[in-house]
């Protein structure tokens, strides 16, 4: 490999490392941070374009009924 095109991967891995160091700091809980916001933050928030009449519709909706647990035993 000629010698340039090493010393330009090595530019390449060090803004890597660089651009990588950045989004482990920015991930870090500083002390006192609420861990709510740091995860909210994190993840951006709850996005969806349901409205919350449609959300609890589908709740209901997946929710399926079980007998399991309502036998009575005389043990």
């Amino acid at each position: 490999m000629h010698l340039n095109a090493v010393l330009d991967r090595l530019e390449e891995i060090e803004q890597e490392i660089r651009r990588l160091r950045t989004e482990v700091e920015k991930t870090l809980t500083t002390d006192g941070e609420d861990e709510t916001e740091l995860f909210l933050r994190k993840c951006s928030g709850w996005q969806d374009v349901r409205t919350p009449d449609e959300l609890i519709a589908g709740i209901y909706a997946s929710r399926s009924s079980s007998l399991r647990g309502t036998e009575l035993s005389d043990g």
